[in-house]
């Protein structure tokens, strides 16, 4: 990853992911009002390996804190997965021809998607799983899978 900058906050401003990215913000988490929460990124200079494992890191965590069944789809999919309807994960395609790669967020929510369930991962949180994508690549899953059901399970 070329920079290393996570903002995360609290807003509802449309302007949050640009002014988070002018401060050089490579990472922006932010919640809303409502509850809802998006991950922003600029995908120049993270790699879509980061946001693949942080797609299935905030996937895990939903069933984990609501206590549901780990789906067996592969949690870095893109788009919806049917057990967990609080995470999209949006990859939009390459352009044949477009030097700049496509764009990639992981929404709770938006605009044109007003009724899906807002997270009950805190944001803190939020932040938490982003750092830790970051820092241990390459990701070991099955390790961290075990750490987290290994901690809901002492709760």
């Amino acid at each position: 990853m070329k920079g290393n900058l996570i903002i995360s906050g609290k807003s509802d401003e449309a302007s949050f992911n640009r002014a988070a990215r002018y401060r050089g913000a490579v990472i922006i988490i932010q919640r809303n009002s409502n509850n809802h929460c998006q991950f922003y990124f600029n995908p120049e200079k993270v790699d879509d390996k980061i946001i693949d494992t942080i797609a299935s890191m905030v996937r895990l965590e939903e069933c984990l804190i609501q206590k549901r069944k780990i789906p067996k789809d592969d949690l870095r999919k893109a788009e919806w997965i049917k057990m967990i309807p609080e995470w999209y994960y949006y990859k939009a395609i390459a352009i044949p021809g477009k030097k700049k790669k496509p764009g990639r967020f992981i929404l709770n929510g938006s605009i044109t998607a007003p009724d899906v369930p807002p997270t009950k991962i805190p944001l803190t949180e939020l932040q938490e799983i982003a750092q830790k994508a970051v820092i241990f690549q390459p990701f070991n899953w099955w390790k961290w899978e075990k750490q987290r059901l290994t901690y809901y399970n002492k709760s």
